[in-house]
């Protein structure tokens, strides 16, 4: 029984470890309007270097300028489909979702 915890607890904190490496939290160092790349905002993160973000929605759109205006970080979490890491995306990546920092 003991192994089985032990087995399952590494297992949830594995799990756990990669959920956290898929999340790129950054302040906003930039942002863009150009629709042709993005339906929403661009914006740029410090955590990313030169990479371009799209906001998802005018709710996120929200986010980053309240991000980029009071010098809070947010999070946005990688869609997986199309990068590995906060250092690969392409330029213009779409976020699953995102979150504002406090």
């Amino acid at each position: 029984m003991k192994r089985l915890t032990w087995l399952l607890g590494g297992i949830v904190l594995t799990s756990n470890a990669n959920a956290v490496a898929n999340v790129c939290p950054g302040k906003v160092t930039q942002v863009l309007e150009w629709p042709s790349k993005c339906e929403n905002l661009a914006f740029r993160l410090d955590s990313t270097g030169n990479k371009w973000w799209c906001a998802i929605s005018d709710r996120s759109n929200s986010m980053v300028l309240t991000a980029f205006a009071t010098g809070k970080e947010i999070s946005p979490r990688i869609n997986d489909a199309l990068a590995q890491s906060c250092e690969s995306i392409e330029d213009y990546h779409k976020p699953l979702y995102m979150s504002l920092i406090q």
